[in-house]
């Protein structure tokens, strides 16, 4: 079977050290000279994150995320920027009853808000309500 991800608007940060809910990457076993196995950059500067798996390491660049329960987690930069867009505040969002539906007062909406220029983007869903 194939699944289609829910639009969700997430809030999501670049790591740069400054993050609250990332420590410093410690182990004892590790040596912060060590280069990192994900991105080649020493260990020291990199970040801890507890998660709900345990945790990970943050490696400078990574997104952190907070998921629609509040978790947070870390993302790789080329993940990140082809799962996610960034959130437009003024972005229309028009849902018809049945798939193929567009009625001329629909696509007089749609029009209107192009040339009044009210919206920079607009997603049509097309699925049934239930």
């Amino acid at each position: 079977m194939k699944y289609t991800k829910i639009p969700v608007t997430i809030d999501a940060d670049e790591w740069n050290k400054v993050i609250i809910d990332v420590g410093h990457f410690r182990h004892p076993d590790i040596s912060s000279q060590m280069p990192c196995k994900h991105c080649g950059k020493l260990m020291y500067h990199h970040g801890w994150i507890d998660t709900l798996e345990g945790g990970h390491i943050v490696c400078p660049g990574d997104f952190i995320i907070t998921g629609v329960e509040g978790e947070k987690y870390p993302c790789k930069p080329t993940i990140f920027h082809n799962t996610y867009k960034k959130a437009i505040p003024n972005e229309q969002y028009i849902t018809f009853v049945k798939k193929g539906e567009l009625s001329k007062k629909t696509v007089d909406k749609i029009m209107d808000l192009l040339l009044m220029d009210k919206c920079n983007d607009i997603n049509i869903d097309f699925t049934q309500k239930r």
